[in-house]
């Protein structure tokens, strides 16, 4: 019997949430974590990764499908999508995320026609699918569903009540024999993400300059010219510093230097920052070079170093820098002096084994 508040649509998706929770125990232990609001602000459903939303027209229409529908949007709030994907583009975020998470659905349930798949994408996170879109620069055409930012959200509060959610229901499943397949590949690299990346601080560090900043809801990306893509625009803060050791053991880890360069190119490639200082050091400033292009970016040359490590004069080159929103410092940790504080947040990335680090700033692993 429908009850004189509940809609045909609403029914119908409530349903499907009760049939989701029906096919495995990691399912089940998930699908009631988000609150359900039907509305008719959006035209199919959406989430902001504390509730889904949805349209009871399109349920209806797509019937069939609202199983999968249902799952779809659970699996962005479960897998942290929303919080993964802030200073990003959003919808080429949006779209990684469909191509990720969809051929588990489809294990499962069938979704709707025009839903995002593609075998080349199938068992990546992603954030590898992003960088590819945004390398391949092909037309980005969006799915069904959509992911969407709430300013009066507690990100970190929503995504560890949501870590909670995840680790109980996995800790199930494994015990009943049910965590594998691409459920287990997409958990798994959630976990490795578990672990403190510089990527993200450097994504939370544009975040909180978005906040901070005159609002202008669009901004040209540089790998799509022609089309204006949904954000933010970074008015006031747009630099960044990447600085590397380049004392003599630099040459041992030619991985390192190609990793500075790239994460350089793909903030520019990203439109995250219009400019990045970039620093290569021993005991001298040996090279510094203010780029705006990916292509500089890539060509950066790190000059004539290969000496001792002593980072007071880097640093103080670096705090000149005042409108920069944070540096990154790639070092083995092995110096004389890490300079003086430099009043922007720092994170150093340590590719080495030696010392006990310095008095400032964030350290993290090193990760390729």
């Amino acid at each position: 019997m429908l009850l004189p508040f509940e809609s045909e649509g609403k029914r119908r998706f409530m349903k499907a949430r009760g049939n989701v929770a029906a096919r495995t125990v990691f399912f089940a232990s998930v699908i009631y974590g988000a609150e359900i609001e039907e509305t008719d602000r959006v035209p199919t459903a959406a989430t902001n990764g504390r509730n889904i939303m949805f349209n009871p027209e399109y349920i209806l229409s797509e019937e069939a499908h609202a199983e999968g529908i249902m799952l779809h949007e659970t699996l962005h709030c479960v897998l942290d999508h929303v919080k993964r994907g802030r200073g990003l583009i959003p919808l080429i975020w949006n779209v990684a995320c469909d191509f990720s998470i969809n051929p588990l659905v489809l294990q499962y349930f069938t979704l709707p026609k025009g839903a995002l798949v593609d075998k080349r994408y199938e068992g990546m996170s992603p954030e590898r699918i992003y960088e590819l879109l945004l390398s391949e620069a092909t037309v980005i055409e969006p799915g069904s569903g959509e992911m969407q930012d709430d300013d009066e959200a507690d990100f970190d509060a929503v995504s560890r009540r949501w870590s909670r959610i995840r680790n109980l229901a996995a800790e199930r499943a494994q015990k009943a024999g049910a965590l594998h397949g691409n459920l287990k590949v997409l958990l798994d690299e959630l976990n490795k993400r578990g672990r403190t990346d510089w990527r993200r601080l450097v994504r939370d560090w544009v975040r909180d300059t978005k906040d901070q900043d005159t609002s202008s809801w669009a901004y040209r990306n540089r790998r799509f010219p022609d089309m204006i893509m949904p954000g933010n625009a970074l008015e006031k803060i747009s630099k960044i510093v990447l600085a590397m050791d380049s004392s003599g053991s630099i040459t041992s880890r030619p991985d390192v230097v190609k990793q500075m360069r790239q994460e350089a190119k793909s903030l520019l490639e990203q439109g995250l920052v219009d400019t990045v200082l970039m620093v290569s050091t021993d005991t001298e400033v040996c090279s510094q070079e203010l780029v705006d292009t990916p292509e500089g970016a890539a060509a950066f040359d790190l000059g004539d170093c290969g000496g001792g490590t002593n980072f007071d004069k880097a640093m103080e080159e670096i705090a000149k820098h005042k409108d920069a929103m944070g540096c990154v410092f790639f070092s083995d940790m092995d110096s004389m002096s890490f300079g003086e504080n430099p009043k922007m947040p720092v994170v150093w990335v340590d590719w080495g084994t030696h010392g006990s680090g310095p008095a400032f700033g964030r350290v993290v692993k090193y990760e390729p």
